[in-house]
């Protein structure tokens, strides 16, 4: 991961950095991303946090961010875990943001 930005993921939710670097090396280590939506939600909203090269690095934690209207516009810090190897060439590895679907509300 290299050279992040704060990114807005689908209208919804912004994403910066949250540690003192924006990067990880190969030699491990962990950057923190603050995780926030743009807007008040009508309901609460739930989104999987995942890397797509789990051999790169992992999720620590949260992998599951929960924003209901209380807490809707507080960030959460998202921290990512670099696995560090003995490669030195830098594997960019990607962060994503899936929106979990609720059950529709039972009257």
């Amino acid at each position: 991961m290299t050279n992040f930005d704060t990114l807005t993921v689908s209208n919804e939710l912004v994403v910066s950095i949250s540690s003192d670097k924006d990067y990880t090396t190969e030699a491990g280590g962990i950057v923190g991303l603050q995780v926030s939506l743009q807007s008040q939600p009508l309901t609460q909203m739930m989104y999987a946090v995942s890397i797509d090269d789990g051999t790169e690095a992992v999720v620590e934690e949260p992998s599951v961010l929960t924003f209901m209207r209380d807490n809707d516009l507080v960030p959460i810090i998202v921290r990512i875990r670099d696995l560090g190897d003995d490669d030195t060439a830098d594997v960019n590895f990607y962060v994503h943001f899936q929106l979990i679907p609720l059950p529709d509300e039972i009257p």
